[in-house]
């Protein structure tokens, strides 16, 4: 029993070093991944034009207020910044 939880958890973990070596190696495939996405939720969901002026508004408004905060701040807000920016 225990050996056959062993060999998942490294059947698992091998499996998990295998996706983040392609994600080194290949860049290109998260580019492709994101694209495919955006491009299907345009099409499925089709926001208004005013909506996404709006998203894209505030967007740009974080990442100006980002970049004129103090380095500790920046430390601080990290994770906000790789928010704003996905």
């Amino acid at each position: 029993m225990k050996a056959q939880c062993f060999a998942e958890t490294r059947k698992a973990f091998y499996l998990l070093n295998m996706a983040a070596k392609l994600w080194h190696k290949a860049p290109f495939i998260r580019l492709l991944l994101s694209f495919s996405i955006g491009i299907l939720l345009q099409w499925h969901l089709q926001a208004p034009l005013i909506l996404l002026l709006a998203v894209f508004g505030s967007c740009l408004l974080l990442v100006a207020v980002y970049s004129f905060t103090g380095i500790r701040q920046r430390f601080q807000f990290s994770i906000a910044n790789g928010i704003v920016l996905c």
